[in-house]
């Protein structure tokens, strides 16, 4: 267990000029392996300070939970997760050209993150202003190859509030379209990895997001798609 603490100050940028923000994260971290086989994972923070003269407040946790049986020549396994984090109330009226307004900025800074392993493959979810559950299964042969097929069922937690991508750029926002929805979509992800030759790793991956609800409301009705081919070789 440990207790994690963080601390950002950014100050006025060129693109604007106005820009401000201070902001305290901390919360308690613990994770273990209580039985062979099986290991746990929980974070949970909460955030307060000031961004752009208003009062920040905000939360998040996360928690994954995960078993391999190891049967010798392959190790299949299941995984659990699910990933809350808080996401600001917009007031004001769009249709008159009104900015998304709040009196306390509510929504979860994520810091420096490295979102893309574990929100997705295809990248389009950050920790802030999100629900994530997620179950997976995992099929491994050691020295050999990995399978990784994962399905997640995405929603806003804050209905009104921004959808932001993993690198943190606004997908959409529900106040535009008076979203009153917190489902987004589904998204089946889909990881191979191999080991054919042992300086060698091969490693595709496909992804695909399902809208639904709002996620068709603010970002389209359109699926989205991802693929990749990773390859390394060590010499």
């Amino acid at each position: 267990a440990e207790l994690l603490g963080l601390f950002i100050r950014e100050d006025a940028k060129d693109e604007a000029l106005n820009f401000d923000r201070k902001i305290a994260s901390v919360g308690p971290h613990i994770w273990g392996k209580p039985v062979k086989g099986l290991s746990y994972d929980a974070e949970g923070h909460v955030q307060f300070g000031r961004f752009n003269g208003r009062q920040h407040l905000a939360w998040a946790a996360a928690a994954n939970v995960q078993y391999v049986y190891d049967a010798g020549k392959v190790k299949p396994g299941v995984a659990v997760g699910y990933a809350i984090a808080s996401g600001d109330t917009c007031t004001g009226d769009p249709t008159m050209g009104e900015a998304c307004n709040s009196a306390k900025s509510t929504e979860f800074f994520n810091f420096f993150p490295t979102n893309h392993k574990f929100y997705g493959l295809v990248d389009l979810f950050g920790w802030r202003n999100m629900r994530d559950l997620q179950a997976g299964l995992i099929l491994g042969i050691p020295k050999v190859l990995t399978l990784k097929p994962t399905y997640h069922f995405f929603q806003l937690q804050n209905p009104e509030g921004r959808w932001s991508n993993a690198g943190g750029a606004t997908v959409g926002q529900g106040w535009l379209v008076g979203n009153t929805d917190n489902n987004l979509g589904h998204e089946i992800d889909v990881l191979f990895v191999s080991k054919p030759w042992k300086p060698l790793m091969i490693q595709p991956g496909y992804g695909v997001f399902i809208p639904v609800g709002a996620g068709k409301a603010i970002a389209g009705p359109d699926p989205q798609h991802y693929i990749y081919l990773w390859l390394t070789a060590t010499i």
